[in-house]
């Protein structure tokens, strides 16, 4: 029987970045995004801040509103396991440098962590922000809506295709163009067994509920792109490719993107580099160039 420590040290990117160990690499991490992010605040001034909710971090952030109307829409969810308060909304501003420089706006959505909520609130409160940028996506006939979730953003966007994607009208479905995957959480019933889920406070039920890996979900006008770092936790690299593998399956257009040279965190680090293989690929998708 493995302990909860067993499943913390398998779970934490941390632990298996080449740069630096444990919490070192963490806090590496808050230091480098919070001063981007600080550097797009101060260097594009056309930004809006709406709330979603009455708590402080329901919040959604649109970086480039003064780009043409028709722009596409590049909409992320942060990380940091639904309880890691030094991980923000405001330190991923730095996603929107070059997206911007390449007429894309973008969306950054934060969202109250557990245990002041539970992960269904989350996924309940998510939708309500959802429905807010899909409106202002349709006032400004957008070309099309791209998702982004990286870490425990990478299951709040993949448990958009359990209903609520599915439930939408068919010409708002067709907006909704790719959703990156950016070393998602998909398979929670290991958080459940590790020091991870004090917080979380998920059974064996919930845990199964709140996974995408054990939940059906639906097909849509929206591709999928998984995007895995070599040097980052090897539960996550499993579950990635687990979740690649179940969603061709049910039907998604899907592929399998492995980053050679990065861990968990270079993921997000990496959009402050024009030259970054995923921004480019992020840009390229979105503009079709």
């Amino acid at each position: 029987m493995f302990s909860k420590s067993y499943f913390s040290q398998m779970l934490l990117p941390s632990n298996w970045s080449r740069k630096s160990e444990g919490t070192v690499r963490l806090h590496e991490h808050i230091n480098i995004i919070e001063q981007c992010s600080k550097e797009v605040t101060e260097s594009i001034s056309s930004n809006l801040i709406i709330p979603y909710g009455t708590r402080p971090r329901e919040r959604i952030h649109i970086i480039g509103s003064d780009l043409p109307k028709s722009s596409p829409i590049y909409i992320h969810f942060h990380g940091g396991y639904w309880q890691e308060s030094i991980v923000t909304a405001e330190n991923n501003l730095l996603i929107a440098k070059h997206l911007y420089n390449n007429n894309i706006k973008t969306i950054i959505v934060g969202y109250e962590l557990c245990p002041t909520v539970t992960l269904s609130e989350i996924a309940d409160n998510v939708e309500k922000a959802l429905i807010i940028c899909l409106e202002y996506a349709k006032t400004h006939e957008t070309k099309g809506i791209f998702l982004s979730g990286h870490s425990a953003g990478g299951q709040i966007v993949a448990m958009l295709f359990k209903s609520f994607l599915p439930s939408l009208p068919v010409e708002d479905q067709s907006l909704f163009k790719k959703a990156f995957l950016l070393s998602g959480v998909f398979d929670l019933t290991a958080v459940q067994k590790s020091s991870l889920n004090d917080l979380l406070r998920l059974d064996e039920t919930s845990a199964l509920k709140e996974s995408p890996l054990h939940q059906n979900l639906k097909a849509s006008y929206c591709e999928l792109v998984f995007v895995v770092a070599k040097y980052d936790s090897p539960k996550l690299i499993q579950q990635s490719e687990d979740m690649y593998l179940q969603t061709t399956k049910l039907g998604f257009k899907a592929e399998y993107i492995f980053l050679e040279n990065t861990d968990h965190f270079d993921l997000i680090e990496g959009y402050n580099d024009e030259e970054n293989v995923l921004t480019k690929l992020v840009v390229k998708y979105c503009t079709n160039k």
